[in-house]
């Protein structure tokens, strides 16, 4: 995990859409750090094979704030 605000982030976006390995970026609605705005951008310089899931009652640590959430999609995409 990453802990960066967005002037530290912006930077590096034009370098996502090379990456080739499997990508899901888990991201909590209620953020108040990083907006779900913020996530929308991000989404849209991944490549096309990127997964994106914002998920209902998690803040900027979804792990933390939603661990069943963040365990059942983990699994969804990458298996136990």
């Amino acid at each position: 995990m990453c802990r960066a605000g967005e002037e530290h982030t912006d930077d590096l976006q034009v370098h996502l859409a090379s990456l080739t390995m499997p990508i899901q970026v888990l991201w909590g609605r209620e953020d108040q750090w990083l907006s779900l705005d913020y996530a929308e951008r991000l989404k849209q310089a991944l490549p096309p094979h990127a997964t994106f899931a914002a998920i209902d009652g998690a803040g900027h640590m979804v792990p933390e704030d939603m661990p069943v959430s963040f365990c059942g999609i983990w699994v969804d995409c990458y298996g136990s």
